[in-house]
């Protein structure tokens, strides 16, 4: 199991490659605050995200959170649940990240302590906020939470 938290960590995350950021000393209002993990690829959670780095294993997302602070800073918390090979038994944990965020080009850039800086898409609609991040080849959409219905 050790290894499996390992290997997640590094999982693939997009860098992003321009230069055009914008470091805030705090991040506008309307974006602080918690986001919940409502979807991947349009799905309901759990979703299945296939076999991880390798581990021959099911592997499904169970729920996942990501707070905004004013002074620009985030923690992301992601459950996941790794199925025995018995089809039966499960085992699931934390994968914890923390660090600042960028405005950057239209979205936001997470860079976490000791993992590759990743980018999420914000999209607007009336109150309706979403961060969208490609992941290992899945769409994962966060809606702030308070918000109503996800888009």
């Amino acid at each position: 199991m050790r290894a499996l938290v390992a290997a997640l960590a590094l999982l693939p995350l997009v860098a992003a490659c321009s230069d055009d950021i914008t470091a805030p000393a705090e991040l506008p209002a309307d974006l602080v605050g918690a986001y919940q993990l409502v979807s991947i690829d349009g799905g309901e959670l759990p979703a299945n995200v296939g076999f991880v780095l390798g581990v021959q294993r099911r592997t499904e997302v169970v729920d996942g959170a990501i707070e905004l602070t004013a002074d620009a800073r985030f923690t992301d918390v992601t459950r996941f649940r790794v199925h025995h090979p018995d089809g039966i038994a499960y085992d699931e944990f934390n994968f914890a990240n923390q660090g600042y965020v960028f405005l950057r080009d239209g979205g936001m850039e997470f860079r976490p302590v000791g993992l590759p800086a990743h980018r999420m898409t914000l999209l607007r609609s009336g109150d309706v906020t979403l961060l969208v991040q490609q992941w290992n080849g899945y769409e994962l959409r966060y809606a702030q939470v308070g918000a109503r219905a996800p888009l």
